[in-house]
């Protein structure tokens, strides 16, 4: 017999779930109009007044959950999309916005011990993984990455962070370029994204240098942490075209 129920429930859980949201990330402007009306439909105009959730991290005891809010801006000049790091409740009884600044940040993940909030921002130049103690004070960089991180992990016990990095370009590619002779050839010259950890210590004054894991023509898709920290498994395809990845 049909089943009819899931889009009335669906709709339920809806309408529970909304008034929860935090009144600053779930309030919206509205939508009007150049003369005052509402309009229908969807249009890119209108997309651009809303804010948008992407990427969420639940602490390690379940109180707190960690995401990035994306705003759209457009004052003057300035035309792009940008994100900060927001941290709630778990219960939903408040909200607070954990980083600042021209620089976008998302990819939040918080420490094995619930200590730190790492993510991911071009403040420094390349987009790089910094950390925040929960409790507050200065973000600082934990990786230095040359080309910049890809996606990345927490080791279990947190003294390490594993990322992947693409191939950055070679001493004759950046001659090239600072002389204006680069040529793009589609489909050739891949550059392959390899895996690396870096230590994370919460006292140290500069960044580490980072190990690299992975080489050769091989390119890394996604990894993660071995429960006792000793190993790291990965997936791999022969490069990085998307039509490769079947």
């Amino acid at each position: 017999m049909p089943w009819t129920r899931p889009l009335g429930a669906l709709v339920l859980l809806l309408a529970v779930a909304l008034p929860a949201l935090p009144a600053s990330v779930a309030a919206q402007e509205s939508v009007a109009s150049s003369d005052g009306e509402s309009r229908d439909g969807w249009t890119p105009a209108l997309s651009m007044k809303f804010r948008a959730i992407q990427g969420t991290a639940l602490s390690p005891d379940g109180s707190l959950v960690a995401y990035a809010v994306r705003k759209p801006l457009m004052d003057g000049d300035e035309s792009e999309y940008r994100s900060q790091i927001w941290v709630s409740a778990a219960d939903g009884s408040w909200s607070t916005q954990y980083t600042q600044g021209e620089k976008s940040a998302s990819s939040p993940s918080f420490s094995p011990d619930g200590e730190w909030l790492a993510f991911t921002t071009s403040r420094s130049g390349k987009g790089q993984v910094w950390v925040l103690l929960m409790r507050g004070g200065e973000a600082r960089q934990a990786t230095d990455a040359e080309s910049g991180v890809g996606s990345y992990r927490w080791s279990p016990d947190g003294s390490r962070i594993a990322y992947v990095m693409r191939d950055p370009e070679t001493k004759k590619e950046k001659k090239a370029k600072e002389e204006k002779r680069d040529v793009i050839l589609v489909d050739q010259n891949f550059k392959y994204g390899h895996l690396y950890v870096v230590d994370f210590d919460p006292e140290a004054e500069e960044t580490p240098e980072a190990i690299r894991l992975t080489e050769g023509e091989s390119h890394v898709t996604g990894f993660d942490w071995s429960p006792d920290g000793t190993r790291i498994a990965f997936a791999h395809q022969t490069d990085p075209r998307i039509n490769t990845g079947r």
